[in-house]
């Protein structure tokens, strides 16, 4: 019945019920609107016409629309099976970057990434700092993790232990279990126990949240925290 009442419905609805169409007449219209040109992008992926789609959200990034560079920049980072799209860092780059540009900054954290890990590019620790302090400075929790390793270890900038562990601990005031975990192993390294106690506690509270690897790698500092 509901079916039925369907039919009847877009019988009566005519050309309205049909958004590609009216989305054609629009992009016929101005081709240079790239809200449209990303509108008919996702009426295309919604219909499984995924390689279309994509030039569409090709045509509306490379004419400013920040959806179709969001879209982008997700999709050629992960790939995605479902629709046989491998992965592209050269291209994901491309999209992060200019959504860094932009003010995002997730965006900025990737860029961090990307220059650290030489994915899509040639690495680049210096780039790679660059982009992360930006991302930090906005408060990003990912920016701030990654900006106070790179201190902390004195890549892409000059070793700077206190203001690593400054952003570290920004982090940490937001409840980011694994800027517990990287605060836990500076102080137990640096044998400050009474710190690396405090963090070790905070990420016992959270434990169940560790990937795999991370539970069996905290069993055994327990393990040794007891023991020292």
């Amino acid at each position: 019945m509901a079916n039925d009442n369907y039919d009847v419905f877009k019988k009566i609805l005519g050309n309205m019920f049909d958004y590609s169409d009216a989305l054609d007449a629009k992009i016929e219209k101005d081709k240079t609107d790239p809200s449209n040109l990303y509108k008919k992008g996702e009426s295309l992926m919604s219909r499984d016409k995924h390689e279309e789609a994509i030039r569409y959200y090709e045509k509306a990034a490379g004419l400013g629309s920040y959806e179709a560079q969001e879209c982008l920049a997700e999709l050629y980072l992960y790939g995605d099976q479902e629709i046989n799209l491998k992965p592209n860092h050269t291209k994901a780059l491309k999209w992060f970057q200019k959504l860094a540009e932009q003010g995002n900054d997730d965006a900025m954290y990737q860029c961090a990434r990307f220059y650290g890990q030489g994915w899509g590019t040639t690495a680049n620790s210096k780039k790679a700092f660059d982009y992360a302090l930006k991302s930090a400075k906005k408060g990003n929790n990912e920016g701030l993790k990654f900006a106070g390793c790179m201190y902390l270890k004195g890549e892409g900038t000059e070793k700077n232990e206190a203001k690593g562990i400054e952003y570290l601990k920004r982090a940490a005031r937001q409840e980011d279990l694994y800027a517990h975990v990287l605060l836990f192993c500076y102080f137990f390294g640096k044998q400050m126990l009474e710190e690396a106690i405090s963090y070790h506690k905070l990420i016992e509270m959270n434990k169940e949240s560790l990937n795999e690897d991370d539970k069996k790698w905290f069993e055994d500092v327990t393990l040794q925290l007891t023991n020292w």
